[in-house]
């Protein structure tokens, strides 16, 4: 995977992939959710050999724009007050 298709990704495939993760750690305790998800994302990030801090920026550079939060992942942010 190269930096571009990361940049270019498409939001609503973003906030998918993010609902999908949130969906799979639901019935887990918020501990386990945490580790597991930060854990996840360290290893995923350097087995594609981003630093985390890389992958923070690109990130929220497609979960926001200039009105703030990008609708798709404030539904996101939604479903995870009302179903974690």
């Amino acid at each position: 995977m190269n930096k571009d298709q990361l940049n270019s990704l498409n939001v609503r495939k973003a906030a998918n992939a993010a609902m999908t993760v949130i969906d799979a750690i639901q019935d887990m305790h918020p501990a386990e959710q945490l580790a597991g998800i930060t854990a996840t994302f360290l290893l995923l990030a350097d087995h594609q050999g981003y630093t985390a801090q890389d992958m923070f920026s690109i990130t929220a550079n497609i979960m926001n724009h200039a009105d703030g939060r990008r609708p798709e992942f404030a539904a996101a942010a939604q479903y995870m007050k009302e179903e974690l």
